[in-house]
């Protein structure tokens, strides 16, 4: 499993705010996650790489799976979790992955921009 994941500050400004341990966990996952937002690993083997209890990441996961009326992405009623499989309980799909992942790059490309001159206005 290898990738990058940004992280944004709206992690801590949005829904999530004030939510130990779901910040924590919602960080595993996108430092865990592939190109493609996909974790597909065992919760056991989230807790044994980041030293978070099962029981306690399993409550996150829970969480992360079900509507949240309050999150800024409205897409799948603001979950930030679905399963790559249902037929099994564990491997998720960030649902929320390819707009950060293209935000990310956006800002990146502008950031090249200004350097190099050729936006220099921004």
């Amino acid at each position: 499993m290898t990738g990058y994941t940004p992280v944004f500050d709206s992690i801590f400004t949005g829904s999530l705010f004030g939510q130990y341990p779901d910040t924590a966990a919602w960080l595993f996952f996108l430092a865990l996650a592939d190109k493609h937002g996909v974790v597909d690993v065992t919760p056991q083997f989230i807790a044994g790489v980041t030293g978070m209890p099962v029981q306690e990441l399993e409550s996150c996961i829970s969480r992360f799976m079900e509507p949240d009326p309050s999150s800024r992405t409205k897409d799948n009623e603001g979950r930030r979790l679905e399963l790559i499989d249902p037929g099994r309980k564990w491997g998720w799909r960030i649902v929320n992955f390819a707009a950060y992942k293209e935000r990310a790059r956006l800002m990146a490309k502008n950031a090249r921009e200004v350097q190099s001159g050729s936006n220099a206005e921004r």
